[in-house]
């Protein structure tokens, strides 16, 4: 009898051990989800805030009216950046992107002063680029506003595709992983069923019944969680040390979302499918038991 209760029990532990292993690589992938979502929100913000917007200055512009323009520049909630450019730098980028002065045949200088801006990427569209260009050229310091709106707008565009794209990619995934985890914890239940019958002969209640697989499965699933979370922050440590990738995205600000996705898929998940699986191993009869 002792050999067959441990038997039993090495069998139970064992059962644990896998469905605790399977649910980690499935909460793995799904780290891996949401760590792309991450990455490619990320991307997509640093292309939109690469977008530049050129103030061409009037060229009797003083001093005066320069800094008044300057300090509206650095409070402009919709500007993350600024650099000037003067008019002897502009000039030798003329020089060095044609190859060509054209002070020396015209004897000054005809290009004028500018600042480049980079703009929020919320504020990276042509609409709200048009209304800031209207208020912009209300200083008399500013000669012309200047942007792609044709490359702006198919950038946009693209952007908005693949973010479709991209969704429906990872609503795909991770569905399969949500039905992953919930066969694989209707599978450890379902090996118990007769155990729960049992407990229903013997007068249990279903509240009863239900509470110790609950939560062992909200244990596993916590359990899974966190050592799925420690894996993907590995890799991405593993592949920043040496690879030289995804440096930036281990702090807090990144890594801390990722690990409440995993987390709540994890405790969520197997807390609801072991509800419904005892709850239908307890409305099951016996004799049916056996044909299920």
């Amino acid at each position: 009898m002792p050999k067959k209760q441990n038997k039993n029990k090495f069998r139970f532990s064992n059962m644990r051990i896998t469905t605790t292993l399977s649910i980690t690589l499935v909460l793995f992938v799904i780290g891996v989800l949401a760590f792309t979502l991450v990455l490619a929100k990320k991307i997509a913000i640093q292309t939109k805030e690469n977008v530049t917007v050129t103030l061409v200055l009037n060229d009797s512009v003083n001093s005066t009216e320069q800094k008044r323009l300057e300090n509206y520049l650095t409070i402009a909630p919709h500007i993350k950046s600024f650099k000037y450019i003067s008019k002897e730098d502009a000039l030798n980028e003329y020089i060095c992107d044609l190859g060509e002065d054209p002070s020396t045949f015209l004897g000054y200088n005809p290009l004028l002063a500018s600042y480049e801006l980079k703009m929020q990427a919320n504020y990276a569209n042509n609409d709200s680029l048009d209304n800031i260009s209207k208020r912009l050229q209300a200083f008399d310091t500013i000669h012309e506003v200047v942007y792609q709106k044709d490359i702006l707008q198919l950038l946009n565009q693209n952007i908005h595709r693949i973010s479709i794209i991209f969704a429906c990619i990872v609503a795909v995934l991770l569905f399969i992983a949500i039905v992953l985890m919930n066969n694989t914890i209707r599978l450890s239940i379902y090996s118990k069923r007769f155990l729960i019958n049992t407990m229903k002969l013997v007068g249990a209640k279903p509240g009863f019944i239900r509470r110790p697989f609950i939560w062992q499965a909200i244990c596993t699933g916590f359990i899974a969680s966190i050592i799925a979370f420690c894996s993907l922050a590995g890799t991405l440590y593993y592949l920043q040390k040496d690879y030289n990738l995804f440096r930036e995205f281990l702090s807090i600000e990144y890594l801390l979302p990722i690990a409440l996705c995993i987390l709540i898929f994890g405790i969520l998940i197997t807390w609801i499918s072991a509800l419904f699986a005892v709850n239908k191993y307890i409305r099951t009869t016996t004799d049916k038991l056996y044909y299920i």
